[in-house]
């Protein structure tokens, strides 16, 4: 697990506009995008309404800052939570060493997530943010995969980290929406679960 840790720190986003932090995302890049394009997963409500986006991210120990160039939304999407609450934002930004990861086919894989229900969530929380700091802002946590909803598209996880109530709704949370949630299999492989829109526990649903 240290090592998942550290390689998927890599992939967090830090999402702003001006000088409002938005919330969090992931980096995505395959083998056959264009040299000069890299992608950003997150939640749509994260970036609804904002204009002269741009993302922060860590490469070779220095914190890189590009400008988004395109914004692609769901059209049905209107509210947070929806199941289409996901954005694709595009960077005119070359990444040569980018290390892929696999996207993984929910329903299709879905008996390998529940026999390794571990996942980890990496992103950018408001409640301890250091402005100063890009690295010392990022942080992690724990939770364990507990069912899928297939009528909403949604993965359903419980959090083990001692410090959130997974009965209550936690400032510790807010800025971790977009995040991507990770899942490792086997040494070689780095499985992104789903991203991070909305929260359901087992004591209900929550959006933060």
């Amino acid at each position: 697990m240290k090592n998942l840790k550290e390689r998927i720190k890599k992939y967090a986003v830090k999402l702003k506009s001006e000088n409002n932090d938005l919330g969090s995302g992931v980096l995505w890049k395959s083998a056959s995008c264009p040299e000069n394009s890299l992608y950003v997963f997150t939640a749509a409500h994260v970036i609804k309404d904002y204009k002269d986006i741009s993302v922060e991210f860590e490469k070779d120990g220095e914190v890189v800052e590009v400008c988004v160039t395109e914004v692609l939304t769901s059209g049905e999407y209107k509210k947070e939570g929806d199941k289409d609450d996901v954005a694709i934002l595009i960077l005119n930004y070359e990444y040569k060493e980018f290390q892929e990861y696999k996207i993984i086919e929910i329903e299709k894989d879905l008996n390998t997530i529940s026999e390794n229900p571990q996942l980890s969530i990496v992103g950018f929380p408001k409640e301890g943010s250091i402005n100063t700091s890009f690295r010392l802002s990022k942080d992690i946590l724990l939770c364990r995969y507990e069912d899928y909803d297939k009528t909403m598209e949604m993965v359903k996880y419980k959090f083990v980290d001692s410090n959130i109530d997974n009965s209550d709704k936690n400032a510790e949370l807010e800025g971790f929406s977009g995040s991507g949630i990770f899942a490792e299999w086997s040494i070689r492989k780095r499985r992104m679960a789903a991203i991070l829109a909305r929260s359901a526990w087992l004591s209900g649903t929550y959006y933060f």
